[in-house]
This record gives structure tokens, sequence and C-alpha cells, in this order.
């Protein structure tokens, strides 16, 4: 495997987390290493969604951290243009430009993500990309417009940059996220709290007063929610879930001991439920 001629600690994650989970050789993922090789400046999140019991390790994002927005964009699309050019896949790459063109966010991107979801049916598969954007109005209708759907979240969205996510399933089917955010003065906030509470339930909010973040993913084609939980002590958050799979995919995922930044997303409808089956596990 080429990636391991480049001596990085992003790549040593990256393979970590291939050899111990066993995550499937495939033209698709291929493409994502190549992505890898030439990536600069960047971080790399791995995650692992556990889905009732089934267990899916083949996800992996990587955040640009350099001001080299157009060459980033650049990267991205010769890898989505890779992805497309794979056996059986159906990629509806100009997606992209459209949800670009029609919000007239190009000028105001402030940050480019991209990543994989690799599944056991291709179908399921999918190739991912967010973007910041910044100088944006406390009510970013145009952006928000595109989402489809409305939510009482979408009027606490307290910043003037945005998170705007969009799957590309290998299929050629799409589908849009945005993410209002929340920091940690946001959540120490009164009135904030106040106007959560009234979306969440008292169990929610348990878990957002344990977090010193938290992010709220609005999908297109999905009424419901995942909420993005970044914990104050993660470890001791998802001891909470009560769930030993999660702990043991945790332990799995983790490099060491110290190897312990990130965040765990759990459906609104699998907070309600007595036992949490559901959890999705990232490390960055």
């Amino acid at each position: 495997m080429m990636l391991q001629q480049k001596p990085d600690k992003e790549i040593t994650k990256y393979l970590a987390q291939v050899r111990n989970f066993q995550v499937k050789a495939s033209p698709v993922l291929s493409c994502f290493e190549r992505l890898l090789m030439t990536s600069e400046h960047y971080l790399l999140e791995r995650s692992c969604k556990l889905q009732e019991s089934v267990v899916f390790p083949g996800r992996f994002i990587i955040f640009y951290l350099d001001d080299d927005l157009f060459k980033n964009l650049q990267q991205a699309f010769v890898f989505f243009e890779q992805v497309s050019q794979c056996p059986g896949v159906k990629l509806d790459a100009d997606r992209l430009m459209q949800i670009i063109n029609k919000g007239r966010v190009l000028g105001r991107l402030e940050q480019l993500i991209v990543g994989i979801d690799l599944r056991p049916k291709l179908c399921d598969s999918r190739v991912k990309l967010w973007f910041k954007i910044g100088g944006l109005p406390q009510k970013n209708t145009r952006v928000v417009s595109l989402l489809g759907r409305k939510d009482p979240l979408l009027d606490l969205i307290l910043h003037r940059r945005l998170l705007v996510g969009l799957d590309l399933f290998l299929n050629g089917a799409s589908q849009i996220k945005v993410y209002p955010g929340f920091d940690k003065n946001d959540l120490r906030d009164q009135v904030v709290q106040q106007r959560l509470a009234k979306i969440f339930s008292g169990k929610i909010m348990v878990l957002i007063n344990q977090s010193q973040m938290l992010h709220v993913m609005l999908k297109s084609q999905n009424r419901g929610r995942v909420l993005q939980f970044h914990p104050q002590d993660r470890l001791g958050f998802i001891k909470g879930l009560k769930n030993k799979q999660v702990l043991k995919l945790d332990k799995m995922m983790r490099l060491n001991k110290k190897d312990n930044r990130g965040l765990v997303a759990l459906a609104e409808s699998e907070i309600k439920k007595s036992k949490i089956t559901s959890v999705g596990l990232y490390l960055y």
C-alpha cells in the first residue's frame, strides 16, 4: 500500500482503523487513499457507526486546515471524478455546483471537508462533502432553503457561519444536510438553554449539559434530527450510554488512552428509547 510510504500521523490513524476493523479494499477506498496521498495540511477524522448490531467502520473525513480553498476544491472534484469511474458507480457530482450556485456561496466558503462512508451495499455507500459558509445574516434563508424543510432549530442559528453537507450516494442519489451549531458559550447562555429546552426533551438536555459543543444534523429527506455531542468527558459520556459493544468499538478505534478527542452522534429518536443500540463514534 502506497500510504505506508508516507510517514504521517494522520495516515497512521487511517491505517490503524483499516487494520483493526478489517475494512474491505475497494476501488472507491483506493480513490480516497489517493486523495490522502496528495493532501497536505489536513486533519483526518475516522468514525464508526453502530446500527443495531451492525458495524460500519469504513468512514473517514479529511478536514483541510489551510486557506487554499480553490486547490482543495479542485482536489475534491478530482476525487469525485475518480470515484465516478469506479465499476457500478453512478455519481451526481454536478449536484455540488448546483448547490453552490443556488446558495450563492462560492465567494463565502471558509473551509472544505471531504469524506467517504462505505457500506456493504453500493447503493448505501456515499462520498461526502461539507463546506463552512461565512458572512451570513442570522437567518440564512437562501442556504437553509436548500434543505427543503422547516425546523425550529433553524431559527436558532446564532453564528455568521454555517456548516452545510452533501452526501453523494454511489447510486446517483444525493442528500443535503445543514448543521446548526452551538459552542461552549452558547450552551452556557441561559436564553439559549431555555430555547433548546423548548425543542428537546429533558433527557437530551442532560446530554447537552455534558457537552462543550453541539451540532444538530438536519437532513433534506428526513424529518428527524441527529445530535452530535462534543462531550467534556468523552469516555465518561460513552460509558453513560450503557452499551458494552459501543465501549468495545471505541476502544478498537483509539490508538492509545490519550486518543480521545472527538464526538458522539445520536439520533433524537434513539435517545428516547430505553436502550441505545445505534450510535456514531468519531475521533480526530
